[in-house]
């Protein structure tokens, strides 16, 4: 039986012959409780609640009903690792237009903080615009402290205004690096 993160309820039913001895249901993990229908004489219905996983891994435990082991599987909060998305007000962070990048220049842009971007934020969903005066190859956006990535994040090749959307770890002090070859 698979539950989510959140707390939840549910049940099994026991279907036992006239005669038949009494049975229990028990748990095994502090997270399952038996809610109702033990011990039982004969069919039945045993519920049990499952308290919400706060953690971020999911957890196993066990019933025993009747004799019979049934496994819980509940999620944890965010069972992949994965970071939350939290959205701000779409801001304009940093703007280079009276102070156009060069050829071969690196720069670094302090992210954290602006905007109302809290500096606890791991990564950064950015919209990234060039109006190069010629081609530009490529442009690369990455964290500082970390080595420049083989990839780039957006190309004009024909000199064209563009656009691209990028997710960006956060640097060292919540700074990411661009570089134009």
């Amino acid at each position: 039986m698979s539950y989510p993160s959140g707390s939840a309820t549910g049940s099994v039913y026991v279907t036992a012959a006239p005669g038949c001895p009494a049975w229990t249901a028990s748990s095994n993990s502090g997270f399952l409780t038996i809610t109702g229908g033990s011990p039982g004489n004969g069919s039945g219905t045993v519920t049990f609640s499952v308290s919400a996983n706060t953690g971020g891994s999911p957890r196993t435990g066990t019933l025993t009903i009747a004799g019979i082991v049934f496994t819980v599987i509940q999620a944890g909060t965010s069972a992949t690792g994965g970071l939350g998305f939290h959205p701000v007000t779409p801001c304009r962070a940093v703007n280079t237009a009276g102070n156009r990048m060069q050829a071969g220049e690196t720069r670094d842009f302090a992210i954290s903080g602006s905007c109302g971007i809290p500096s606890t934020a791991q990564a950064y969903s950015v919209n990234v615009t060039v109006t190069p005066p010629g081609p530009l190859i490529y442009l690369s956006i990455w964290p500082t402290g970390q080595p420049q990535p083989v990839v780039s994040t957006l190309n004009s090749f024909d000199g064209y205004v563009v656009a691209n959307a990028a997710i960006v770890p956060a640097g060292t002090g919540g700074v990411i690096r661009t570089r134009d070859p």
